[in-house]
């Protein structure tokens, strides 16, 4: 690796900046997502790795101090073995005891690898990268920390009998469900912010995003926030879960349309008070858009350790993709 140079910090970021920022890293947005550290692999002056780390606010964890590892793009297994040890000894210098990667921060932003795919387009908002890199890491050092999955379903989808069992609990119990109403949108997004803050706050490396932060996400998404296809979930005035979905956007660039909905995110306050909702709100989803002529729904990006993620979709399911985020011990011991 002695024909490798490695950059840190301003010049690594202006070294990137230079050359376009490769493989879909918009101008400045190393510097708007504040590492603590940039990093560049250089050969023959070009960039062939990169990497960012942060350990001042990176995700908490049970035992010990975690650092994330994100904007990571490799050319080739050198430059990626380059960029990822540099990286854990950055994060080891720092006081962390265990890296995970690829996030760019924490887990609102970018995260996860594919590391199993049917061969079908990536669809929109989903990570996508070269098949090499996962093994590149697990070479570095890493193992698999969690997994994840993205499903598709074609419409009409088969009944699922729980689900309509726990409708009819539901609605009993005084749980109304309607669409968003976009005269009252930021109002509307408040109270979902509430939820995901109750629903996610025990998920795995989760950090709570400030209010602002999550309402300029959701509003960024522009034309691609339909309010027939973001659910909620109401009783006694008080919003206890959502169901945010969006056309494949990804499809409408290739093909000039669509068949597709994306199932983005489920959301439900815990407690058995709740149980099934979040398979509700999927039905009531598949009927809404076999309704506006979509050929297939996709449950997009969902935890493998959920089991209510699980139980969603019923019968009909096909994988596209699997996920993996990785981490590595930086104080010899297995990551977990």
């Amino acid at each position: 690796m002695n024909d490798m140079m490695l950059l840190r910090g301003d010049s690594a970021v202006a070294a990137i900046e230079a050359q376009h920022a490769p493989a879909g890293l918009a101008q400045g947005r190393i510097r708007r997502e504040r590492p603590d550290l940039a990093l560049a692999a250089l050969r023959d002056g070009r960039v062939v790795a990169r990497a960012s780390c942060w350990w001042t606010d990176a995700p908490p964890i049970p035992e010990g101090r975690a650092g994330a590892i994100g904007h990571f793009h490799a050319d080739d297994a050198q430059g990626a073995q380059t960029i990822l040890d540099a990286a854990c000894a950055a994060l080891a210098e720092s006081g962390c005891t265990t890296a995970y990667g690829p996030m760019d921060g924490n887990t609102w932003r970018s995260y996860r690898l594919v590391v199993e795919s049917d061969g079908s387009h990536p669809f929109f908002l989903e990570p996508s990268n070269p098949p090499a890199w996962p093994g590149w890491w697990e070479v570095a050092g890493f193992s698999e920390s969690a997994g994840y999955s993205s499903s598709r379903i074609a419409l009409p989808a088969p009944a699922d009998p729980r689900a309509a069992a726990a409708e009819a609990r539901l609605e009993r119990s005084g749980v109304r469900i309607r669409t968003l109403d976009a005269s009252r949108l930021e109002e509307e997004l408040r109270a979902a912010y509430a939820v995901t803050v109750a629903a996610f706050g025990a998920a795995h490396l989760y950090t709570t995003l400030p209010e602002s932060d999550f309402l300029g996400r959701y509003l960024a998404l522009g034309p691609a926030l339909n309010p027939g296809y973001v659910l909620l979930a109401e009783k006694d005035g008080r919003l206890v879960g959502y169901l945010f979905a969006i056309p494949d956007l990804n499809e409408v660039r290739r093909t000039g349309a669509t068949g597709t909905l994306i199932g983005k995110t489920i959301a439900v306050l815990p407690g058995r008070e709740f149980a099934g909702l979040g398979a509700v709100l999927s039905r009531r989803l598949y009927d809404i858009a076999e309704r506006a002529g979509f050929r297939h729904l996709i449950h997009a990006l969902q935890f493998d350790g959920n089991t209510s993620a699980r139980n969603l979709s019923g019968d009909g399911l096909s994988r596209l993709r699997r996920y993996a985020l990785f981490a590595k011990r930086l104080d010899g011991r297995n990551a977990s």
